[in-house]
Parts: structure tokens; C-alpha cells; sequence
């Protein structure tokens, strides 16, 4: 298990796989050296995305999902790394977390081979959070599962999907205040 907390998980992962994956690191103090991934262009993936309007953000479950769909949502045609998938989903993140996403951050290894493929994903989640543990007060958890869909070009899946596990903290400023993520764990 690898965790993210004070800053959104970036994906390690190789192609075709897409979005989340077992290895998440910090966006924070990358080492010296390290490629940077410029800034995808604007757009709507291909792979769709999470309508704000449709998430209630004072139920955890639902911005727990809409986080785990969107940062698992990539499209090679507009994004230059799984960090722009991250960005679309700022709104859902905790302000501190979400001013890092503001910089260039660590290229993703195999992101090379997603984008010769011309490859986009779909993500589906599913709240599998155990029985009775029902958010309350200012802070929760949610298990949330994800299987990502990769595609090429034609639309054609690329390999088997994959399902991770994640567990998304959340916290809110006051019962009336809406859900923000605070930190990911991907199994």
C-alpha cells in the first residue's frame, strides 16, 4: 500500500494501464533532475468526465467516487500526463492539496507508450466501504473500487481492465460544510 497525505497521489504506472495504480507518490520535493511533465491542453477526455452537478458534495461516497473517476479518466489527445487528470479533479480536493497540482510535476513512466497508442481510459468506481461506516462529524473514509478501461485510438481496449483499491480520507469544516479529499491510499 502506498499513501498520499498534504498532496495528491501522482501515478506510477506502465502502459496500458491508466490511472491510479499501487504506486502513488507526493507532488511535493520531487529529487533534483527529474523530468517534468508540461501542462496538458483543455478539453474534455474522451473517456468523459464527472459533472460537477451531479455529485452531491455533502455525501462523502459521492465525492470520494467523483475524485477516484476523474483522476483515473486520461486521453493522450489533450493530457501530457496522469497529473492533468489530476488538476481536473481539484475540485474536489482539500485548497492546500490542490495549489500543487499548479506546478509542472513528475513525468509518469509509460506515459510515452500510452500516447504512441493514442490511448484514453473509462473508469467505473464503486463505494465498498465496509457495512455501519457511515461518515459523520468532520471526517471520513471511503474504500472506494475503480476499474480503468484503457483504450487506443480506434477505440479497441488495450489489455484486460484493472480495478485498484482506494482508500480516500475526507474531511469537511463543518456538517454543513461539502466533503474535500485529504489524502489517497492505493492498493
Amino acid at each position: 500500500m502506498a499513501q498520499t497525505s498534504a498532496a495528491a497521489p501522482s501515478t506510477s504506472s506502465t502502459a496500458p494501464r491508466g490511472g491510479p495504480s499501487s504506486s502513488t507518490t507526493s507532488t511535493a520535493a520531487e529529487p533534483e533532475g527529474r523530468p517534468t511533465a508540461p501542462k496538458g491542453s483543455p478539453g474534455r477526455p474522451r473517456g468523459g468526465v464527472v459533472d460537477p452537478r451531479d455529485v452531491d458534495d455533502a455525501q462523502a461516497s459521492e465525492v470520494a467516487q467523483a475524485y477516484a473517476r476523474t483522476t483515473s479518466t486520461i486521453d493522450t489527445r489533450i493530457d501530457r500526463s496522469y497529473s492533468d487528470a489530476q488538476r481536473r479533479a481539484t475540485r474536489w480536493l482539500d485548497p492546500k492539496i490542490a495549489k500543487e497540482l499548479e506546478q509542472n510535476l513528475p513525468a509518469d513512466p509509460g506515459w510515452s507508450q500510452l500516447a504512441k497508442d493514442q490511448a484514453w481510459t473509462t473508469a467505473r468506481t464503486q463505494d465498498v466501504s465496509p457495512d455501519g461506516s457511515a461518515p459523520s462529524g468532520l471526517n471520513a473514509s471511503r474504500v472506494i473500487e475503480v476499474t480503468v478501461t484503457t483504450k487506443g485510438a480506434g477505440g479497441k481496449s488495450i489489455g484486460k481492465p484493472d480495478t485498484v483499491t482506494m482508500l480516500v480520507d475526507l474531511a469537511r469544516a463543518g456538517t454543513t460544510k461539502p466533503w474535500l479529499v485529504t489524502a489517497v491510499s492505493t492498493y
